[in-house]
């Protein structure tokens, strides 16, 4: 798939593995993620951490050593590299369908990681559905719209509607797992009809 997709999708023999970080339909943050990724928020956290110890270690009376400083460093580095793995790590669905074996299997990584395993044979349909998120507290985007216009920052689809379609695998009316959403509603037609054709089912269904 293109690098610049929110989805990598890939079929060899018999099985289909799809793998997205976008698999939940979001309002988004207010702020934009060209200024605000995972390795600044990871390296602030350090960060800080290590404003707190020197703090500290002023107020003890330590000395600070030319040694201090390179152990400070090295902490830092460390600290980021922990808080990026651990605490600011990409959400994350892979979907795997095995036709030899029948079988559906599904990890979704978040706070904890969740196995979920169905027979492929339990798999009644491949739904597209439709999702508008509106914002809620108007008054308080039209305040951050303001301060960031008088800093001469305008932040990208701060405060607009969000529409999303979602690609949901069906099994049964009562039982439907959204495993894909996005703002594109080409892309979500291109997945729904892909797993559709590899599973044998017909056009996917609209929610």
């Amino acid at each position: 798939m293109e690098a610049d997709r929110e989805y990598q999708l890939r079929i060899r023999g018999n099985v289909l593995s799809f793998r997205t970080g976008s698999f939940r339909a979001e309002a988004g943050s207010a702020l934009h993620s060209g200024i605000y990724n995972r390795e600044l928020v990871s390296s602030l956290a350090a960060g800080a951490i290590i404003v707190v110890m020197a703090l500290a270690a002023v107020m003890k009376g330590v000395e600070m050593a030319p040694l201090y400083y390179a152990g400070v460093v090295a902490l830092f580095a460390l600290l980021t590299f922990l808080f990026r793995v651990y605490v600011f790590y990409e959400e994350y669905l892979e979907l795997t369908i095995d036709r030899e074996h029948g079988l559906i299997a599904i990890i979704v990584r978040q706070m904890r990681r969740r196995h979920i395993q169905r027979p492929l044979s339990d798999l009644t349909g491949v739904m597209k559905g439709f999702t508008l998120i509106a914002p809620e507290n108007q008054d308080g985007i039209e305040i951050v719209k303001n301060i960031s216009l008088q800093h001469g920052m305008v932040i990208p689809g701060f405060g607009e509607t969000k529409e999303y379609h979602s690609v949901n695998l069906e099994f049964g009316e009562l039982d439907t797992l959204a495993i894909f959403n996005t703002e594109e509603q080409e892309e979500a037609e291109a997945v729904s009809q892909v797993i559709n054709k590899f599973v044998g089912g017909s056009s996917a269904k609209t929610d």
